[in-house]
């Protein structure tokens, strides 16, 4: 009789100890998993943040005719949540094509994100797919690609006076404030919160048009 309790003891101690063991591994295989997604929405990013860098800082760049300056940049369609869904402006953003035309383009994707708010609880929020347009010499779009972040839930660029003071006509912009926020592009992100950047771009060719 003994000897079969202390069989059911020892099974019930392995039995404890294997279930202890899954779950250290299945703590272990998120954690992870959760670097993983951290370390690749961080990455792509970067990237899509060093794109606008390039473009933004180009502005006005190049060769063009100071007695006739063409318009160097559109005044930002915001759509119903207040996100900038189109942001046209030229650019020396590739320098061996000299000014060019580009457009920052948001569509709304089909399905809202998931989110931590700032109490560290689950929403869901709009985001958007952002596309970045290229045009050749003669304004006709020749490139259209997809960047980096699939998932956008902000998007704000605010025109800037010389002063630094926020002005809506394009023509007296020499600064512009950007302001993006993203989530992980791999399916919801109820594990990490928005990676958000902001910044404040002086281009110094726009210092050509006064």
């Amino acid at each position: 009789m003994q000897f079969i309790y202390d069989n059911m003891v020892a099974a019930i101690i392995a039995g404890v100890v294997a279930l202890l063991m899954v779950n250290l591994y299945q703590e272990r295989a998120q954690a992870t998993f959760r670097a993983q997604r951290y370390y690749a929405g961080r990455t792509q990013a970067n990237a899509l943040i060093e794109t606008i860098k390039k473009d933004l800082n180009g502005i006005a760049g190049g060769e063009w005719d100071e007695l006739d300056p063409p318009d160097m940049m559109e005044q930002p369609d915001e759509d119903a949540n207040g996100v900038v869904v189109k942001y046209e402006f030229r650019s020396a953003s590739d320098t061996t094509e000299g000014l060019r035309l580009y457009e920052y383009l948001l569509l709304q994707n089909a399905t809202d994100c998931e989110m931590l708010d700032s109490d560290a609880h689950a929403t869901s929020v709009p985001c958007y797919s952002m596309f970045r347009v290229r045009y050749n010499a003669a304004d006709n779009p020749i490139d259209t690609s997809a960047v980096a972040m699939p998932s956008i839930t902000n998007f704000m660029v605010e025109m800037l006076d010389g002063t630094g003071d926020p002005t809506n006509d394009p023509d007296a912009a020499r600064a512009l404030r950007v302001e993006i926020s993203a989530i992980t592009p791999h399916g919801p992100s109820s594990i990490i919160r928005e990676t958000r950047w902001e910044s404040v771009f002086w281009p110094e060719a726009l210092r050509r048009l006064d």
